[in-house]
């Protein structure tokens, strides 16, 4: 039994391995464009890689569950098909016995997600905010992405066309005052982006430049306010981000916060009579994310042993639809949480028990 055990682990370790690797590959691939455009732009390659780093943990905690669902499914339609399962249970052993080793992979898988989920991961993302912040101090040009409006410092807006080295096309600046009305608006042919580092001050230089300012004490609306307009071959526009980065504080948004944060916030929401909803929608989320490998164990070996197929394909496609359909269900509950009637925290579970009744169900019949 125990050579059985050790073969059957072996297979799912490997398809396991293979099948994250993979995968994580391929969702830090889909940021690898953005790395190149950054490059191009003038970002030092460490602080990108830096950042690929960081977000790494988070890509682990969504391709394990992924993995070990594939991995099960096809180790166990191949043993199936090859009519393994079938000579096993003739030898007398249970169903239970060599399904073992697959759950007690899962059980560790569950750990390891639980880990990654309330420790790793928030941690490292809230590094990944800081080194955002770091290079948009270190190289504010780059926040000039062309054809996208940025706000380079609190309440100025600025876009342009196109941008060659210091050089930019069509630029567009929309200014708005503390209360959010909109004050004024820039708009220039051409100009060139000069950066003083000691500074830390951005100036636009801009060429046929045209200015329109909007009285917000003539009128309700921008189409019954007082306009004047203001036009000149060269106008100068500084822009102070220094003094912006270093007066906002980067604080911790709730999807940074580990366990003990979440627990002592929920607690602190509670005596000050906030609403804690969507503390513990982020809580039971997490927890129901770290437990899904588990879920799909219970139901990928059933799967696996139904599609008895040769092909990987099929197997396949099962496991994409069992995955979408899972974290489809917890974003549409996710989005509950401003509805705390729902009691959308406690919705979160709903995928992992459907899984795993489904799983045991179809292994009960099959023992």
């Amino acid at each position: 039994m125990r050579l059985i055990n050790a073969y059957i682990f072996k297979n799912l370790l490997v398809t396991l391995l293979l099948t994250v690797g993979i995968s994580s590959f391929m969702m830090v691939m889909g940021n690898l464009t953005k790395v190149f455009d950054f490059l191009s732009r003038g970002v030092k390659l460490e602080p990108l890689l830096m950042f690929l780093v960081y977000k790494f943990p988070q890509v682990l905690s969504y391709t394990i569950p992924l993995g070990i669902l594939i991995a099960t499914i096809l180790v166990f339609t191949r043993m199936s098909a090859d009519g393994e399962i079938t000579a096993l249970l003739a030898g007398g052993i249970s169903f239970m016995q060599i399904t073992a080793p697959v759950v007690m992979l899962s059980i560790a898988l569950c750990v390891l997600c639980g880990w990654l989920q309330f420790n790793v991961a928030p941690d490292f993302n809230h590094r990944a905010r800081w080194l955002v912040r770091e290079v948009g101090v270190q190289n504010p040009l780059a926040i000039l992405e062309p054809g996208h409006f940025r706000e380079i410092i609190d309440g100025h807006w600025v876009s342009v066309d196109s941008r060659d080295g210091d050089q930019v096309r069509n630029i567009r600046i929309y200014i708005f005052d503390d209360d959010g009305s909109f004050q004024r608006n820039v708009r220039a042919e051409r100009g060139t982006v000069v950066l003083r580092e000691r500074e830390k001050l951005l100036e636009l230089q801009l060429d046929r430049c045209t200015i329109v300012w909007f009285d917000a004490g003539t009128g309700e609306s921008i189409v019954t306010q007082k306009v004047t307009r203001t036009s000149g071959e060269k106008f100068t526009f500084p822009l102070d981000y220094g003094k912006e980065f270093n007066r906002k504080q980067l604080t911790p948004r709730v999807k940074h916060f580990n366990f003990s944060e979440l627990m002592a916030n929920i607690a602190l929401y509670g005596e000050r009579g906030i609403d804690p909803t969507e503390l513990r929608v982020e809580l039971h989320q997490r927890a129901a994310l770290a437990l899904a490998p588990f879920s799909f164990i219970l139901l990928g070996v059933p799967l696996g042993i139904r599609l008895h197929r040769r092909e990987t394909s099929p197997g396949l496609l099962v496991a994409v639809l069992v995955i979408g359909v899972y974290y489809a269900l917890m974003t549409m509950f996710e989005s509950f949480q401003d509805h705390p009637e729902y009691y959308p925290h406690l919705l979160m579970w709903l995928p992992n028990i459907v899984a795993q009744l489904a799983g045991l169900w179809t292994l009960w019949r099959r023992r």
